[in-house]
């Protein structure tokens, strides 16, 4: 007999409690087959899942008698590790071209942000400085009685850091952002124990980059300083010391 809803000592909302009939049975949740083996799957990457797959369709293939009721054949293994192996393909060209795009992105951003720098100036000068003119070709100008925001530190960057490179006589430069920076003046220094000889080594866009050609080593110390519109230069920066890989 099935339990009613209002049968004494049971509530409306009981399990299994029905109106007026018998309840529907529970729903029960189809599961694999429980066996002794070991699989260790969870832990796997994407090649090794695609390998053991392999495996499978080869000791399969193989063995043809040593099991009976198989359902799944040494071909699909071989169609599931095949598009493992596919899609990985098309992740790592997809990576690639993400990878390619992005450095593309970046050069065209610096491309596109110095010709509005170059384009700045030659308005300028063609307007005859004519502030009305100026905003009719797109540009905002400065009021003339108002100074510019001062440079954080005096223009002197800060935060220089010196690191390993990729390749012997190679090192990697990081700074601190400097606002309003056109580029930045790298010096080396290869002689820090005698008497210093500070030469020019190079001109970088941003406050990354890498200095090459150095004596694998060696004991180099190297400063930086910003350049700003109109070459004018903010103060050296504070010496950082590394040894040349």
């Amino acid at each position: 007999m099935p339990i009613l809803w209002n049968q004494p000592g049971v509530l409306w909302n009981s399990p299994q409690a029905v109106w007026n009939g018998e309840s529907a049975p529970t729903p029960t949740k189809k599961g694999r087959k429980m066996s002794s083996i070991v699989l260790n799957l969870r832990g796997l990457t994407d090649l090794e899942l695609e390998a053991k797959l392999r495996t499978l369709a080869t000791a399969q293939t193989n063995n043809p008698t040593a099991a009976t009721g198989l359902t799944i054949t040494s071909a699909q293994l071989l169609v599931a590790a095949d598009a493992i192996e596919t899609k990985r393909n098309l992740q790592t060209t997809a990576l690639a071209a993400a990878e390619a795009a992005t450095e593309e992105k970046k050069a065209a951003v610096t491309a596109g942000t110095e010709l509005i720098r170059d384009y700045a100036p030659q308005v300028w000068t063609g307007t005859a400085k004519d502030t009305a003119k100026c905003t009719l070709l797109g540009f905002d100008v400065r009021d003339g009685t108002e100074s510019p925001d001062p440079l954080p530190n005096g223009g002197q960057i800060t935060g220089l850091k010196v690191t390993f490179g990729l390749n012997a006589g190679e090192l990697n430069l990081e700074t601190d952002p400097m606002p309003r920076m056109r580029s930045m003046e790298v010096q080396v220094n290869r002689t820090p124990n005698a008497t210093p000889t500070w030469q020019h080594e190079c001109i970088a866009t941003n406050s990354t980059c890498m200095v090459a050609n150095l004596i694998s080593g060696s004991l180099v110390q190297i400063r930086v300083r910003a350049i700003f519109a109109g070459g004018v230069t903010g103060p050296w920066s504070d010496i950082a010391e590394h040894r040349v890989p």
